[in-house]
């Protein structure tokens, strides 16, 4: 599993905090933490759908309509909490899509146009904001997106743009140095 987890705070509740979780399908839990204590506060919640349609859904365990998902999930903050994005299959298409977690709940924001669909939404590798978070990195180990990506995010509205391949070779991880500039990968292998 390359990103299966993502842990993030709740943007106006101290001590609670949003576990996202896929396997195939996307929920959350929301839990509040102390030094003592956990209390799950909501589990295995689904992802809205997007207000667009196409996408692949399925109602996983019973837990309500959910998008279905690779294990690509990642987050970075925005004025009102945060920028989680993810990667979603749709009928002409993969895409990363957008939602804005903000202090009354989640909710789609975008979506983004990555490439056809089949095999390429089912491939692995990671995906990273940059720490100033106007870069996406996304890395991918199968055709046909192998390779490493990048594009231009802008963190007021939830927005991708000017998607790059900058590698064509199979890749799984990608991260940023402190400071944005700097780029680093790994081997599939």
């Amino acid at each position: 599993m390359s990103q299966g987890a993502l842990i993030v705070p709740h943007p106006s509740i101290a001590q609670r905090y949003y576990i996202f979780h896929t396997n195939g399908f996307i929920h959350y839990t929301v839990v509040d933490a102390t030094p003592t204590s956990l209390t799950i506060v909501q589990q295995n919640q689904p992802f809205p759908a997007p207000t667009i349609p196409g996408y692949s859904l399925s109602n996983f365990m019973g837990f309500g309509t959910t998008l279905i998902t690779n294990e690509r999930i990642t987050a970075v903050p925005n004025c009102d909490g945060h920028w989680i994005v993810t990667v979603g299959g749709r009928n002409n298409g993969t895409y990363l899509v957008v939602y804005n977690l903000t202090s009354t709940g989640l909710s789609f924001q975008s979506e983004f146009y990555l490439g056809p669909n089949s095999p390429g939404f089912y491939n692995f590798g990671y995906m990273k904001f940059s720490p100033d978070g106007s870069k996406l990195a996304y890395a991918d180990n199968g055709n046909p997106f192998q390779g490493i990506h990048l594009m231009d995010f802008d963190w007021q509205n939830g927005t991708f743009s000017n998607l790059v391949q900058i590698e064509t070779a199979s890749r799984w991880g990608v991260s940023f140095s402190h400071n944005s500039q700097v780029l680093y990968a790994t081997n599939w292998s």
